[in-house]
């Protein structure tokens, strides 16, 4: 819905089991929690590919505790995970695909320009962008 439509359907990046990822935290006042939450489900459950999970993070501020996060995992199970797919059928899917928040290409292109400007390298992700951008890439 957010990068793509329906009958041409975009990818997002998601949050998936193993490994790790940096992110930003936010403290939600107690009398925001419920008003917060419904907020986000309605940003993130749109089509229920996101299953809700409590999480432990650490801050940067104090990486000794851990605080209870509410994340939105993606679920393996659903029909638009697509964590499996081929490089060819994620080019097919970001370049057609621009939804209510935007061009799915620049979000991808923009996702990794940040993810480098933190310090940080997803091989395949590198590589996808580099097929938007028009570099081939050796696999």
């Amino acid at each position: 819905m957010h990068r793509g439509t329906p009958s041409k359907p975009g990818l997002v990046l998601g949050l998936d089991r193993g490994g790790n990822c940096r992110g930003v935290a936010y403290r939600v006042a107690a009398k925001k929690r419920a008003a917060t939450i419904g907020y986000l489900r309605g940003r993130e459950q749109v089509t229920l590919v996101y299953r809700e999970a409590w999480r432990a993070v650490w801050l940067d501020d104090d990486p000794q505790q851990s605080v209870q996060a509410l994340c939105y995992m993606v679920d393996r199970g659903h029909r638009q995970y697509a964590g499996r797919l081929p490089l060819d059928k994620q080019l097919h899917y970001v370049r057609q695909g621009h939804g209510r928040s935007g061009n799915n290409r620049e979000y991808v292109l923009d996702a990794v320009k940040e993810i480098e400007r933190q310090g940080y390298r997803d091989k395949q992700l590198h590589i996808l962008a580099g097929q938007l951008k028009g570099i081939h890439e050796a696999s």
